[in-house]
């Protein structure tokens, strides 16, 4: 008896939002087995989260230029008492919950360890190392600006 095969190799890990053989798999596997695949749709919600991993160290090098030409105005913090202070460490310790995730979490919950990631999909390891990496610079840079200088709140700039 002949039984018809297809072997198809492709990229195992796909990739994130663009690039991705998730549909060409599937309507492969879905063909041999004689299902109808109308496919997957446009998985935008992939395509965002990259884009998004492409703009935020970005996003977070911006932010850097603005403490420091709004430096008077991230010092004030420190005189505005317990909501203010709240204000400057609060996104270093989220920052570094974000990195612990990237370095820590996310290759023990079922993903390649992060080495193996900058191997296969080496854009997303290094936007998930500049993401983490970007995100808590921003946050020391800002306590940084905080606490060095002048710390009047008379002088803010606008």
């Amino acid at each position: 008896m002949w039984i018809p095969a297809t072997a198809l190799l492709v990229n195992g890990g796909s990739g994130l939002g663009f690039g991705e053989t998730t549909q060409l798999r599937n309507g492969i596997t879905a063909r041999a087995m004689g299902i109808d695949y109308d496919g997957d749709g446009l998985r935008w919600s992939r395509k965002v989260l990259f884009i998004a991993m492409v703009l935020l160290p970005m996003v977070f090098g911006v932010s850097m230029i603005w403490a420091w030409f709004r430096r008077t105005k991230v010092r004030a913090k420190l005189n505005s008492g317990i909501v203010g202070l709240f204000s400057l460490w609060c996104p270093l310790l989220a920052m570094l919950i974000a990195a612990w995730i990237v370095f820590t979490l996310l290759p023990k919950l079922g993903g390649p360890p992060l080495a193996t990631t900058l191997l296969f999909q080496p854009d997303i390891g290094l936007l998930l190392i500049a993401t983490a990496v970007t995100g808590v610079l921003w946050a020391v840079f800002r306590l940084g600006v905080a606490y060095t200088g002048s710390r009047g709140s008379s002088a803010v700039q606008d």
